[in-house]
This record gives C-alpha cells, structure tokens and sequence, in this order.
C-alpha cells in the first residue's frame, strides 16, 4: 500500500527523496500509532538515531517552508477536490 497514494507524484515535484521518505513515515507512524505528538512518535521513527536527535528531525521537517500552508497543502488539496470533481458517482 502506497501511504501518499495518487498523490505521490505531485508531493515529490515539491519535496526531495529525503522529504518525501520522512512524509511517508510519519504519514504511516500516525495511522498506526494513532498519536500525533512528536516527541511520542519520535521513539517510534525508524532511524538509527536517539530519539531527541529523532524529535528535531521531525520539528525541522514540520518547519520547512515547503509544506507551508499556501505553498504545499492548499496545492495538494486543489489537487485532490479537482479529482474528485472529475470522477464519476
């Protein structure tokens, strides 16, 4: 199962490898661990790291102007309403 789904494309067009692999974790350490607080999900990322090295690597990534509100979700978002608007129901 593909976590970012038919959206994958136009997230990478917006983030680098790196970004996009730490998108996809989180995405998948909060569907499963249903906790959204980064020092908890921090002992759950997979990175051979300690986990406050682990925790400012997911607030930095949450802080990058890329996924900023204008510049990344409200994109994804118009993405996503235009393809629903064009399939049928």
């Amino acid at each position: 199962m593909n976590i970012l789904g038919d959206y994958q494309e136009q997230i990478k067009k917006q983030l680098n490898q790196s970004q996009v692999a730490t998108l996809k974790i989180l995405l998948r350490l909060i569907s499963v661990q249903k906790i959204v607080q980064i020092s908890k999900l921090s002992a759950y990322f997979p990175l051979p790291i300690q986990s406050e090295s682990c925790r400012k690597h997911i607030q930095r990534f949450l802080t990058l102007k890329k996924l900023s509100m204008p510049i990344f979700w409200f994109h994804l978002v118009k993405i996503m309403v235009e393809k629903l608007l064009e399939s049928p129901s």
